[in-house]
């Protein structure tokens, strides 16, 4: 006996102070636990909607850029299409053109076969009065030296 208290009583005493004390360890640490678990549930919210975000804006800017490489496509093709449509007009003008131009040559080769043509039977018409005049001049000439003979 220590003190007038039996020793079992004093350790008994000793013993539920220890138990008191670790359960307000354990309750503690439960407590501390909890916290931070809590404080592991926020983090990995806050990082979730903060990736969430990201992956929206990603998808964001992902949309963005598709729509503006469709816009440029479109525009390229339009640019190709309105090239196309210019230089076949041009095509247009340019066989049109070559056609007058082969039409105004086969004119000039017409006229000028038209007025060689008129030109030789010109000339062959005036070598036949020639001819009829020399042929007349001639029998005149005989006529007139048979006369001056006879």
């Amino acid at each position: 006996m220590e003190g007038g208290r039996p020793a079992t009583t004093g350790r008994k005493h000793e013993a539920d102070a220890e138990v008191r004390q670790l359960r307000d360890t354990v309750k503690a640490l439960r407590v501390a636990l909890e916290r931070a678990e809590e404080g592991r549930s926020a983090a990995v919210q806050r990082a979730t909607l903060a990736q969430q975000d990201e992956i929206e804006q990603l998808q964001g800017t992902v949309r963005a850029l598709r729509e503006e490489t469709e816009r440029v496509r479109d525009e390229r093709a339009e640019a190709v299409q309105a090239a196309v449509r210019d230089a076949n007009a041009e095509i247009r003008e340019l066989r049109a053109t070559v056609q007058a131009m082969r039409e105004q040559v086969e004119r000039i080769r017409y006229e000028r076969e038209r007025v060689v043509e008129d030109a030789r039977r010109a000339a062959d018409e005036e070598i036949r009065q020639l001819e009829d005049t020399v042929r007349a001049l001639r029998s005149r000439l005989e006529s007139r030296a048979g006369v001056a003979d006879g």
